[in-house]
């Protein structure tokens, strides 16, 4: 009972101490939200430990990176880039926190125009967690330097578990037997698929230029799972839906029924929410822009981040400026977008190469508890 009362008081005593650092700061009322394409985000992190397993020189040279063997050295030491369910977890929770928090701050400068930095409630109570004394804090994020958000921005994660894998087997054996009796050709098209399940694989449609990335079986499962409990610390909400996998009709479809609708029915209540300022898709899915198009009428303003080498043009065609479409490293370093998106740009290999960077930072510095925070650290760049 004694440890339990202590534990109370401590609590109280920590939300104290964060409400009265709190008071010391300006307070900005700019409430607004973060969808996430959970798949999107999924794909490229697979896809980049994917092209440099295949080639790991060769995708260095892409990213234009110096001294290769030694970048190799430190990435293979690290285990950055085998396809470890935790450290792929861990890619895919920074993303998305990060994201959050650094979506808002990046439309506090868009919106206000205003040179100080923007620090989160949570950032605050973070710092009062972890142990860091009031002087502490106001000295690193000096009031005169930085202002905080009255509001916390919303984060939704829409993703797409996998159904049970020996249910799978048995679905496309069975598909497979029929068909074998009646066309071949639809017979050994299932059969690839019913290979990689047997097998503990699947395989996930990327597009028409990169193909499918094979992963195994339960890594997306296990990657939600991981990310929900270690690496979002709660901050978002997980909508998730079921992928659906039939070979009935002779081909194999592996879908993800039902997350686009739910991304779209959030964003259509974001877009009717009077206290929703601004909404932040990540997302590189076309089908998207009647729904871009849908918030902006409703006067929010709406914001793009594609994690990929070839934004979608329908998207970044439907915002009001080239200026709110950034890449994910330019988000971070808060420098401006290209102005010019007409062209296809190139954003693919910033990313891998800071992407690389931080997981290295990261997984190196796995047992300090601030390595993971959600605070910015003006000292490391970030």
């Amino acid at each position: 009972m004694t440890n339990r009362s202590e534990r109370l008081n401590s609590i109280l005593e920590q939300r104290k101490t964060s409400e009265e650092i709190l008071k010391q700061y300006d307070r900005i009322d700019l409430g607004g939200a973060v969808l996430i394409d959970g798949h999107h985000v999924f794909l490229n992190i697979v896809r980049e430990i994917e092209d440099f397993n295949q080639a790991p020189k060769d995708w260095l040279k892409s990213i234009r990176a110096n001294d290769s063997e030694k970048v190799i050295s430190d990435i293979m030491a690290t285990n950055v880039m085998a396809f470890d369910p935790t450290v792929i977890s861990m890619f895919y929770g920074w993303v998305c926190r990060h994201m959050q928090d650094r979506a808002q701050a990046f439309v506090f400068h868009r919106l206000f125009q205003d040179s100080r930095q923007l620090l989160s409630p949570s950032s605050i109570n973070y710092l009062v967690w972890g142990g860091a004394s009031s002087e502490e804090i106001l000295a690193k994020y000096p009031p005169c330097d930085w202002v905080v958000s009255a509001n916390e921005s919303k984060g939704y994660i829409f993703d797409a578990t996998m159904p049970n894998r020996q249910e799978v087997v048995a679905s496309l054996r069975k598909s497979y037997d029929y068909w074998l009796r009646r066309n071949e050709r639809n017979a050994n098209n299932i059969y690839i698929f019913l290979e990689l399940a047997e097998n503990d694989e699947w395989a996930f449609y990327e597009n028409d230029i990169r193909g499918s990335i094979t992963t195994p079986y339960d890594l997306k499962n296990t990657l939600l799972e991981t990310a929900g409990k270690e690496w979002t610390w709660g901050d978002f909400e997980l909508v998730l839906q079921e992928r659906w996998i039939s070979a009935f009709s002779g081909r194999v479809m592996s879908i993800e029924k039902g997350v686009d609708t739910n991304l779209v029915i959030r964003g259509c209540e974001l877009a009717n929410d009077p206290a929703c300022d601004w909404v932040w898709l990540i997302t590189n899915d076309g089908d998207h822009a009647p729904l871009i198009r849908h918030i902006r009428e409703k006067n929010k303003e709406v914001f793009l981040t594609s994690i990929t080498d070839r934004p979608s043009k329908r998207l970044v065609g439907e915002l009001a400026s080239a200026l709110n479409f950034l890449s994910l490293p330019k988000l971070f370093q808060h420098e401006p977008p290209p102005e010019d998106l007409a062209n296809e740009i190139d954003t693919s290999w910033e990313l891998r190469f800071w992407l690389l960077g931080r997981a290295i930072d990261e997984i190196s510095n796995k047992n300090n508890d601030q390595a993971f925070s959600l605070v910015p650290d003006p000292d490391r760049g970030y």
